[in-house]
């Protein structure tokens, strides 16, 4: 959360940026330009395993418990997704963007981006060569579906965060900070259109993960845990033998997204 409150605080400064130049200058064009792009992604440390409150009721019995199987949504490769942005010229030479995409690295996994930065671009007839740093924040979404108790246990789970209910919505969330450098090349099909291609390096640093469950028509009432809670536990079942000795051993798990390596674009753009 650290991360998205840097990045809004900097939204705000650009937005004020490009506010005043409007006011200074308003001849100065407005493009958005909307496209195809891939990320890289990796999950790191996605593992399997339980929520449960042993500490409130113990093992078995009247414990409640419930089994995330992350292992599932592990990924690897260059994510595909869509992206909408909106750039101002400031000034002759330089201007500056903000853009918003969605990748889908698989079934039940998203991940959204925010970014901005400046732009140092070159005018040749009908082509504009750019060069642009970029910053951003990313927030992975894993889903789990519903919440379903692991047999021989108790609902809810009742947790000091919060409690899990039988049917409410399960995820897993995890945010990065984002920075890259890349290249692009515009050229103009008329007054108003263009066709773009960028490509670049990005990288990111992951923050803390956090298990989300929202009541189903209630969404905004949801309960976080974060995954160095003593409640993040071994996947063990209930019917094991060693269950009382195993089942509440900690996970030390810290499931991370990595970005690093090139992305690219291809899109179109429209000059307001």
């Amino acid at each position: 959360m650290k991360g998205l409150r840097i990045t809004v605080a900097v939204i705000v400064l650009f937005a004020g940026m490009i506010a005043a130049q409007a006011d200074e200058s308003p001849v100065r064009p407005l493009t958005v330009y909307l496209g195809m792009g891939t990320s890289p992604l990796e999950t790191v440390d996605f593992v399997d395993f339980h929520v449960s409150d042993w500490e409130k009721y113990g093992l078995g019995g009247a414990e409640g418990r419930v089994s995330l199987p992350l292992s599932e949504r592990a990924y690897s490769g260059q994510a595909g997704g869509i992206l909408l942005g909106i750039e101002s010229e400031i000034q002759e030479g330089i201007s500056v963007f903000a853009e918003g995409a969605v990748f889908v690295p698989s079934d039940d996994f998203i991940v959204g981006e925010l970014s901005l930065g400046p732009r140092f671009f070159k005018k040749a007839s009908k082509a504009t060569l750019s060069i642009s740093p970029k910053i951003g924040y990313i927030l992975g979404n894993v889903g789990f579906g519903k919440v379903n108790l692991i047999e021989g246990t108790t609902a809810p789970v009742i947790l000091d965060e919060g409690t899990f209910n039988v049917g409410d919505e399960i995820r897993t969330d995890i945010s990065a900070l984002s920075y890259g450098l890349t290249g692009k090349a515009d050229y103009s099909l008329g007054d108003k259109f263009g066709l773009y291609l960028e490509v670049g390096y990005k990288g990111g640093i992951s923050d803390d993960a956090e298990v989300v469950t929202n009541p189903e028509g209630n969404p905004e009432n949801k309960t976080s845990i974060k995954l160095d809670s003593p409640a993040v536990v071994n996947p063990a079942s209930p019917t094991d033998e060693d269950y009382p000795t195993t089942g509440n051993n900690p996970m030390n798990m810290q499931p991370k997204i990595e970005v690093q390596g090139t992305t690219f674009q291809i899109g179109i753009s429209y000059r307001l």
